[in-house]
């Protein structure tokens, strides 16, 4: 009998994926499941899925499942602007906060994802541009 392995992961990140997508202070900005194609200016990349499960209950053989989807903003600038590349990168992130506060289950696929802590920024240089880009990650938890 082969093996089956729940998880509410696939179905929350493609609900994230489509929120986000749908968020009017994102317009213009590449959201991505998984690494965009074509290096965009401004992109924000759903990336890997780390996580557990445990069974919640005996009889039911109710599992509850925590993960943490790896998240990535990019914001890439010709000429000197790192400043600028940084500030847009956490504006952002705002809105991706704003849309886990405004639908802390991801329309029912998961019990409740938020952001975690800690968050680093990454600056980088090339004579002609400037990038920053800042990694996050979301925590999600459900019973399946």
């Amino acid at each position: 009998m082969p093996l089956t392995y729940y998880s509410t992961a696939p179905a929350f990140k493609a609900a994230l994926l489509t929120a986000l997508q749908a968020r009017t202070g994102l317009s213009g900005v590449t959201v991505s499941y998984g690494v965009p194609l074509g290096g965009p200016r401004e992109s924000i990349t759903l990336a890997d899925i780390s996580g557990s499960q445990e069974f919640a209950a005996l009889g039911a053989l109710r599992k509850d499942e925590t993960y943490v989807l790896d998240v990535y903003v990019s914001v890439l600038r010709e000429g000197n602007q790192a400043k600028e590349c940084s500030e847009r990168c956490f504006s952002l992130a705002a809105e991706i906060e704003d849309e886990l506060r405004a639908n802390v289950t991801m329309s029912g696929t998961v019990r409740v994802a938020e952001l975690l802590s800690p968050f680093q920024l990454e600056e980088y240089a090339s004579d002609q541009a400037r990038q920053s880009v800042l990694s996050m990650g979301i925590q999600a938890t459900s019973r399946i």
